[in-house]
């Protein structure tokens, strides 16, 4: 095998490695994002919830 060879398949390794990762990221930043709509979703409906609660008379 010749170096050229040698090299292209590493260049190419390297580069399906970076796509791989890339893909993982964004995966982990749309479940990370999901995770933290819910939890604002909770807290916009646990303040809309004890807004009855605070009346003055």
């Amino acid at each position: 095998m010749s170096e050229i060879e040698r090299v292209a398949r590493t260049a190419k390794n390297f580069e399906q490695h970076m796509l791989e990762r890339d893909e993982r990221d964004r995966k982990a930043g749309f479940v990370f994002g999901g995770i933290c709509l819910g939890i604002a979703a909770f807290a916009v409906i646990a303040v809309v919830i004890m807004l009855p609660l605070k009346q003055t008379e």
